[in-house]
């Protein structure tokens, strides 16, 4: 389900969607879970579209924050940031519909995350490429609830 990404600028808009997987390594990526074992890869890929006249020569850089909120005693957990450049996938539909379409996976190694129930939720804000300043465009999607457990 896409999330609108808030935006002052009626050239520059755009939607978000987030969700967890898990992996083996090496191997394939499985479909979305939120049920994910102590011992496996996992991570939270995030799709988003941005759309619009700025689309064709807007330079900034996304970020991209992945929090996990504990459930019960425990500590919160914020991954590594990842940063994206708006310039870094082709403009499609121009010049009638100009539009960028990104996909970032933010990876969590097996073991990184101690067992328990948490909340995951992906933030995505947008800063100027010049001085790093944050501008008004973000969004941001609650993934829900997942388990993670030790196999015997």
């Amino acid at each position: 389900m896409s999330i609108p990404i808030e935006t002052n600028l009626t050239s520059y808009t755009g939607s978000l969607d987030a969700y967890t997987f898990e992996a083996s390594t090496p191997g394939p990526q499985y479909p979305p879970s939120n049920t994910i074992r102590t011992d496996q890869d996992w991570g939270v890929t995030v799709k988003w579209k941005m759309s619009g006249a700025l689309t064709a020569w807007l330079n900034a850089n996304f970020q991209i924050r992945v929090f996990l909120e504990r459930m019960g005693p425990g500590a919160d957990i914020a991954l590594p940031m990842v940063t994206v450049n708006t310039l870094s996938t082709p403009l499609l539909g121009f010049p009638a519909s100009p539009h960028r379409e990104y996909a970032e996976n933010v990876n969590v190694a097996a073991g990184a995350i101690g067992e328990g129930v948490y909340r995951v939720v992906v933030v995505l804000h947008l800063f100027d490429n010049g001085l790093g300043n944050p501008t008004p465009i973000a969004g941001f999607v609650d993934c829900g609830l997942i388990y993670v457990f030790r196999p015997m």
